[in-house]
């Protein structure tokens, strides 16, 4: 059963999102994403769904999304960008990221061409260390 949403939070862009947030944390950068698992074909065979990424000053966390609403309804994912690892993949359209973390499976974000969300990928590539994933900064969602 989804839980209530609290009062929406300014995101960036002027939009409100309906995602609850930590107190004091502030949202950096948040995009519409398509979540699948690493594989052979992960656009064709794996379950795929369509996601809010939102980056704080030290976390990466997801959001599922409701079907008719269109809203944030819970937190599915929510790690610290200390424990993941994100590396750029090749695709043809848009941009591919794969975010390993040492308490989760890797998964794939496949994120739009536009400029909000090449600013999300940018900024996630940035804030994600280069080495290997810390095993203790990984929370339950």
């Amino acid at each position: 059963m989804d839980s209530p949403d609290p009062a929406p939070v300014p995101a960036p862009g002027g939009r409100r999102t309906g995602a609850p947030l930590r107190p004091g944390e502030q949202p950096v950068a948040w995009v519409r994403v398509w979540t699948s698992t690493p594989g052979r074909l992960p656009t064709v065979l794996a379950a795929r769904t369509r996601d809010l990424a939102l980056v704080t000053h030290d976390r990466l966390s997801l959001f599922t999304i409701g079907f008719f609403t269109r809203r944030p309804r819970r937190r599915v994912y929510d790690v610290t960008l200390t424990a993941l690892q994100v590396t750029e993949m090749p695709k043809r359209f848009g941009r591919r990221l794969r975010v390993t973390s040492a308490a989760h499976p890797p998964m794939l974000l496949d994120i739009g061409s536009r400029a909000a969300a090449n600013a999300f990928a940018d900024d996630l590539l940035q804030r994600a260390p280069a080495g290997a994933p810390d095993p203790q900064g990984a929370t339950p969602a």
